[in-house]
């Protein structure tokens, strides 16, 4: 068997034989061929067993309540803006809670632009929920370029000129994405039969009469994931949420502190600090 050197601090690698190295910059392959020696870049050791990656958030699933509260916003600044919109998870593990915190924005169609860094004593900040206007819900590039640092649980909500809504959920660690059935993530879900209506409930004088955009036709742009993980995916399944007690959406409001927060964006170049798309 061929043998196996971490390279760090204090290791000093043989000058003769062939070998792997695992390296800061990944897994190389010292070949030794008597007249030729090379070190060499490969794609793994084959000898080694397979590792599938995995990732568990150890968070308890969102109150229906929380997420309609969100899902009410973003309707609001649709109503407004025919944008998209963002709101920050926050969630306390002494008190096994989560803390909905919506942030300074500037929004547009096609994204959001807010700072991540206000945070809530006692709290920690786990994760995202942003808005796809009429757009169905799904993580794009950009999104995976934003989240790359920001491990925890992201969310996208679609169809905000719909009666019903998508949802696409994902957990972010070190960069890379894992889907999760909503389900999974919001307690009350319910998959609805629903088919995309022209929009007409939402609109506005001043806002566009924007219909869902279907990915399908967009096939030759790229909506991979920037790590070149798994592929942006987008679902049609809509969904609804069941509160408790029977109660209806009437009984969760917006608090009027979030739409002040919000501003139409003035067309510039796309910011760092941004979620979009």
């Amino acid at each position: 068997m061929i043998p196996v050197y971490i390279l760090k601090e204090g290791v000093r690698l043989p000058e003769e034989g062939t070998y792997y190295i695992v390296a800061r910059g990944g897994i190389f392959l010292r070949k030794d061929g008597g007249l030729v020696q090379a070190t060499v870049r490969v794609d793994g050791i084959p000898f080694l067993e397979e590792l599938t990656p995995t990732a568990n958030l150890r968070l308890p699933k969102l109150p229906p309540e929380l997420v309609v509260r969100t899902l009410l916003f973003f309707r609001r600044v649709y109503q407004q803006h025919a944008s998209e919109a963002a709101v920050l998870l926050h969630y306390s593990v002494a008190e096994q809670a989560y803390w909905l915190h919506c942030p300074r924005q500037q929004v547009s169609f096609g994204s959001v632009v807010y700072s991540a860094d206000e945070r809530i004593n006692g709290y920690q900040l786990v994760g995202s929920i942003h808005s796809h206007a009429s757009m169905a819900a799904f993580h794009s590039g950009l999104d995976s370029w934003d989240e790359q640092y920001f491990d925890g649980l992201h969310i996208t909500i679609g169809c905000m000129d719909q009666p019903y809504f998508t949802m696409s959920c994902s957990s972010v660690v070190n960069g890379q994405r894992f889907y999760l059935a909503p389900d999974s993530v919001v307690a009350g879900i319910r998959e609805v039969d629903w088919q995309a209506a022209p929009s007409v409930s939402y609109r506005r004088k001043g806002v566009p009469n924007v219909q869902p955009l279907d990915i399908s036709v967009l096939s030759w742009l790229d909506f991979s994931d920037v790590f070149g993980v798994l592929p942006a995916r987008h679902s049609d399944q809509f969904y609804e949420l069941v509160l408790s007690g029977g109660r209806d959406y009437r009984h969760v409001g917006v608090p009027r502190a979030w739409l002040d927060r919000v501003m139409k964006a003035v067309p510039a170049i796309r910011q760092v600090t941004c979620k979009g798309g």
